[in-house]
């Protein structure tokens, strides 16, 4: 990335935006519309994957699966989504820092300033949004997925108000809050993942965080037993995956670090060969034994999410590129926050009080679910973004610092 000496903006042909007739936001619209797009897969995929969850009677894991289950089993990985999710952040945060020459412009205060007002009024209306409802149509357990998110206690409202429920109440009162508190967590690090960056590099940095992280969680989990759901609420692998993100950057935009434009058939043969590594495994051994090790598969995920990311920031023509910049998705990108937020108790007001009602099989229950859900789901999600996100967001006439990070991704997995 080319960085200009002139405070007003440079394009490729020497010109200012002021004398292009393509104006800076509508060029940056267009260069990164992808990344909304990818949001949208990741969130309407942990929708169908929570309506697949839904009915807790089915034998999910089991050998005596029904048709259904067979052809929707790959639902079963939406854990991964919150690879991509967190390698997403890790990405888009890092843009303002290249436009700034490696430097956290207005230091680690103002960044966390910037975060809170992005993240927190969102969560804390989908929090009050989410009570409200369980004190009034979905409070109690019905057989399905909800019912970890019941009761309520005192002591899991206070963890989710301290965005601490990672590691304390993690699925009580909505079961996929847990991971916004997660990430708001990793962002404590940021200033510390860009100074690793500039005093020993990327690579350094990305292999280092790797290492600690799975060491401290095998010495955690075998050798301090009483401490292992702590390290696994704090989800290590995903600090690691975040520091992925980053690096994606600096390599797909070069800079002092990474001064070369990377080989786009590289990185496209290591997103492809990776994905073709993950899809092996959860064939060979199951959707059983995946779950168990999933915090190992996060690294392989990440790392083929990186590549991916690299791949489709330096090739516009490139396949992952142009789907994820069609319309549709990209605007329900802008949205996929607010759509992650309330999904999980949506999904378990349509399936009470529109499919049970029905008195069909669990399997016919799925499908209407998994076309009905959405359909309602996502309009509700759009009007809560107008009520409860947009307020809180900039509006997009330059390509600054706090408008990029506006747009890093929110939206953690289940």
């Amino acid at each position: 990335m080319k960085h200009q000496n002139s405070a007003t903006p440079v394009n490729n042909a020497g010109r200012t935006d002021q004398d292009n007739p393509m104006s800076a936001a509508t060029r940056r619209s267009t260069h990164v519309a992808y990344l909304d797009g990818l949001r949208a897969i990741a969130a309407l995929f942990v929708l169908l994957h929570h309506v697949w969850l839904n009915d807790s009677s089915r034998p999910l894991y089991s050998g005596a699966q029904t048709l259904t289950l067979r052809l929707t089993g790959f639902l079963g990985l939406g854990h991964f989504a919150v690879d991509l999710f967190i390698v997403l952040s890790g990405f888009c945060l890092s843009l303002p820092i290249l436009k700034s020459h490696g430097t956290l412009v207005g230091g680690a205060l103002q960044f966390y300033k910037r975060r809170a007002k992005r993240i927190l009024p969102p969560y804390y209306a989908a929090l009050a949004f989410s009570l409200i409802l369980i004190a009034t149509v979905i409070g109690h357990k019905t057989g399905t997925h909800w019912d970890v998110s019941l009761p309520v206690t005192k002591s899991g409202i206070v963890s989710h108000v301290l965005l601490a429920e990672n590691i304390w109440k993690p699925a009580e009162i909505n079961h996929v809050l847990w991971s916004v508190a997660v990430e708001w967590q990793i962002y404590f690090f940021f200033p510390l993942f860009l100074f690793l960056f500039r005093k020993t590099g990327m690579w350094t940095t990305a292999i280092a965080t790797t290492a600690i992280t799975i060491a401290m969680f095998q010495v955690g989990s075998r050798h301090f037993p009483q401490t292992s759901n702590f390290f696994e609420g704090i989800n290590l692998p995903y600090y690691a995956l975040f520091v992925y993100g980053m690096t994606a950057a600096y390599l797909a935009h070069p800079n002092e670090h990474s001064r070369q434009m990377p080989s786009r058939g590289l990185w496209k043969w290591l997103a492809i060969c990776s994905a073709l590594a993950i899809a092996f495994i959860v064939v060979a051994k199951g959707l059983t034994w995946v779950q168990w090790h999933a915090w190992l598969l996060d690294y392989l995920v990440g790392a083929c999410a990186a590549a991916s990311l690299i791949s489709a920031a330096i090739d516009e023509t490139s396949l992952l590129r142009r789907v994820c910049s069609w319309r549709p998705l990209v605007f329900i990108g802008t949205f996929a926050y607010s759509l992650y937020l309330i999904h999980a108790p949506l999904i378990q007001v349509i399936w009470q009080y529109l499919v049970r009602p029905m008195h069909i099989s669990p399997d016919q229950g799925y499908w209407v679910l998994a076309f009905a859900g959405p359909l309602l789901i996502v309009p509700t999600a759009y009007l809560f973004f107008l009520l409860f996100e947009k307020p809180f967001l900039r509006r997009r006439l330059a390509e600054t610092t706090a408008e990029i990070e506006r747009d890093a991704a929110l939206i953690p997995a289940p």
